[in-house]
């Protein structure tokens, strides 16, 4: 059985924006009708927004994920629980009303070695450079 739980926070005030957002979530693992586990996972991120016109926007995030039992995520390494902090910068470009195009840059960081870095060797920390297109209905 997985409970899953959320609360957020939005602020919005002329051309700025800024979201909290955490969330919890518990998987209960039954071994038999008498034992059973509780697998805690939770996430918590802060984004702003600044927008330039109706159509261009830049925003920046910072989060935490922690997955103490890899119930979400299993790492690429064998180091235990998936921990990290991430951050990013993100050019948003609106394409029409329903319809956005975002550029981003994001870096995660971790105590353990959840990562391999260019040479496949185990890392502490990982950058991602990606695009996408969002729409919403």
């Amino acid at each position: 059985t997985r409970y899953l739980t959320d609360l957020y926070w939005i602020y919005n005030k002329n051309k700025f924006s800024a979201t909290a957002f955490v969330y919890v979530g518990n998987q209960v693992k039954s071994g038999s009708p008498t034992v059973q586990s509780s697998n805690i996972w939770w996430q918590g991120n802060a984004i702003g927004r600044y927008s330039f016109t109706e159509r261009f926007s830049v925003s920046a995030r910072v989060e935490y994920f922690n997955d103490e039992n890899n119930i979400q995520i299993t790492p690429v390494n064998p180091v235990g629980a998936f921990k990290t902090f991430s951050g990013g910068v993100c050019l948003n470009i609106k394409v029409n009303e329903n319809a956005m195009f975002r550029f981003e840059g994001r870096q995660f960081i971790s105590n353990s070695k959840l990562y391999l870095d260019n040479n496949n060797n185990p890392s502490n920390n990982m950058t991602w450079l990606i695009s996408n297109m969002t729409v919403w209905f």
